[in-house]
C-alpha cells in the first residue's frame, strides 16, 4: 500500500518495465520469503534525463536515464549466503540504464558500494551503527553467490 502514490511512479519503457525489470521485481518478491527482513531502496536516476513525457494535465515529466534496486537482507539465525559471517546481513545492488532487456536480470547486478559510487547514494547507513564498520564494510563490498 505504501508504494501506490504519484510520487512511486516514472515513465519508464514498457521493454525494461515489462521485461527485465518485472523479472527482477518478481525475484525480489521470492528472495523476500528467505529472509526474516528484506530491505529494498528502489530509485531512478534523472540528473541527465533522456526526455519527457506528458502527464494528463500536459505537464513535462522528466524520463530518468536509469533505475536502481539497492536490497539488505537480514536473517536472524543467519543460514544464507554470507549471512552466518556478517551477523545475519547479505546485500547486492542492480542498476538498469533505461533500455530493453532481456536475459538475467544478474547480469546488472553489483555490490552496495559499487552502486553507491555510480549513484551517489550512500545506502543502509546505520549498519556500520548496527554491526560495525568491518562487518558492514564486508556485506556492502561482497557479491553474495546466494542471490543468483
Amino acid at each position: 500500500i505504501q508504494t501506490f502514490y504519484g510520487t512511486n511512479m516514472t515513465p519508464q519503457k514498457g521493454s525494461l518495465n515489462q521485461k527485465g525489470w518485472a523479472t527482477l521485481e518478481g525475484a525480489v518478491r521470492d528472495w523476500s520469503r528467505g529472509f526474516d527482513t528484506l530491505y529494498v531502496v528502489t530509485g531512478c536516476v534523472v540528473d541527465e534525463p533522456i526526455g519527457v513525457a506528458y502527464d494528463n494535465d500536459n505537464k513535462a515529466v522528466s524520463v530518468p536515464s536509469a533505475y536502481f534496486k539497492a536490497l539488505l537482507g537480514y536473517q536472524k539465525n543467519p543460514t544464507i549466503g554470507t549471512t552466518p559471517t556478517t551477523n545475519g546481513y547479505t546485500a547486492i545492488g542492480f542498476y538498469y540504464p533505461h533500455e530493453g532487456y532481456s536475459g538475467s536480470y544478474m547480469a546488472k547486478s553489483m555490490t552496495i558500494d559499487a552502486l553507491e559510487k555510480k549513484v551517489g547514494i550512500d545506502f543502509f547507513v546505520n549498519l556500520p551503527e548496527s554491526i560495525g564498520k568491518t562487518l558492514a564494510d564486508k556485506v556492502e563490498s561482497t557479491m553474495d553467490p546466494w542471490w543468483k
